[in-house]
């Protein structure tokens, strides 16, 4: 499984809070936290939460080709597989 980093203000959005509830709440379930080389404090996504916010981000970036013109049948099936994939693997 690939880890995923997000900075303070990308977590808020993922979790549905503040920045700092979200800091808070990483404090709270001792999840890995660290200042990247861009100067920005990023904290870790253990496993569960990191499939929950691969499925969110794919699922958001299908629903924004779908209202385009782009054919995402095929993405769709990629996506599907990519998942299958990933829940082998976890």
């Amino acid at each position: 499984m690939p880890q995923i980093w997000l900075t303070y203000a990308e977590a808020g959005e993922f979790l549905g809070c503040s920045n700092a509830q979200a800091r808070a709440h990483s404090i709270s379930m001792g999840w890995d936290r660290k200042r990247s080389r861009d100067g920005q404090s990023r904290l870790k996504l253990p496993q569960e939460e990191a499939e929950q916010f691969l499925e969110s981000h794919v699922t958001r970036r299908l629903e924004a080709l779908q209202a385009s013109s782009f054919p995402v049948r095929s993405l769709q099936e990629r996506a599907l597989a990519f998942s299958e994939r990933l829940k082998r693997f976890g």
